[in-house]
């Protein structure tokens, strides 16, 4: 039996203090790159859109994970704020969660949160993104490789938490319509990278979260500096995958 995975991605762009038209375009491209080979090759029923959710259906879904995930990934697109020294992310107009709460319980757990921004259905859920990739190429020999190597790493993770934040401390996140820039960065760095290393037919290149945060951090810094991304890594020894190749 592989990994159990569960992938929750997370966008609240309009409200009334205005329009993020990035959000929806980023939350798109993550579900996108999770069901490519390189992505590891998730499945669409691995993954839920929420886009402005309440946060007792979030807090749902985390219960559910809880119980039948080894792994959870979590990514918010949106609106963040720091108060009393803890950040919090705003999943709708009326109701925040600080990013300690952002918690599903699993064993291994990756938050991707890509906020501070100024800040399109309330409520609106979308499960699974398999038109993103045809059922036969889900059984592609380098797909399925794919997939084996992703949750071999993934089990192979120390136990814990990782999150990456798009920005700093007091800082916000830009974007365009097109997207976050780190968001963006973090995909197309990734790609590129993973494209690089791919050597044949058969999945060989872990490429840790450490490493496709470097490649992000560069970019955004170089792109749009003071815009300082971060990663809370802990001290672990071995760190989650964030692709394969």
């Amino acid at each position: 039996m592989g990994v159990r995975r569960s992938a929750i991605l997370i966008e609240h762009g309009q409200s009334k203090y205005g329009i993020l038209p990035g959000t929806w375009p980023d939350v798109e491209a993550y579900a996108l790159f999770l069901q490519t080979p390189f992505g590891g090759a998730w499945r669409g029923d691995e993954i839920a859109i929420l886009r402005s959710p309440r946060r007792a259906l979030v807090n749902d879904l985390f219960a559910q994970m809880k119980k039948q995930c080894d792994l959870a990934l979590v990514v918010f697109c949106g609106h963040g704020f720091f108060a009393h020294g803890r950040m919090y992310i705003r999943l709708n107009d009326g109701e925040y969660l600080a990013v300690d709460d952002v918690s599903p319980g699993t064993p291994r757990q990756m938050l991707v949160i890509d906020a501070c921004r100024k800040y399109v259905e309330d409520g609106y859920v979308r499960v699974g993104l398999s038109e993103f990739v045809p059922s036969n190429v889900l059984h592609h020999p380098y797909m399925v490789s794919c997939r084996q190597l992703y949750d071999a790493a993934v089990m192979g993770a120390d136990e814990g938490r990782s999150v990456m934040y798009a920005c700093a401390a007091n800082q916000s996140a830009a974007e365009n319509a097109h997207g976050g820039y780190f968001s963006r960065s973090l995909i197309s760095t990734t790609q590129r990278f993973a494209e690089t290393h791919r050597s044949g037919f058969i999945a060989t290149r872990v490429i840790s979260l450490p490493e496709a945060f470097l490649g992000a951090y560069t970019e955004t810094r170089a792109k749009r500096y003071p815009q300082e991304p971060v990663l809370q890594n802990g001290r672990r020894v071995y760190s989650f995958p964030f692709a394969v190749a």
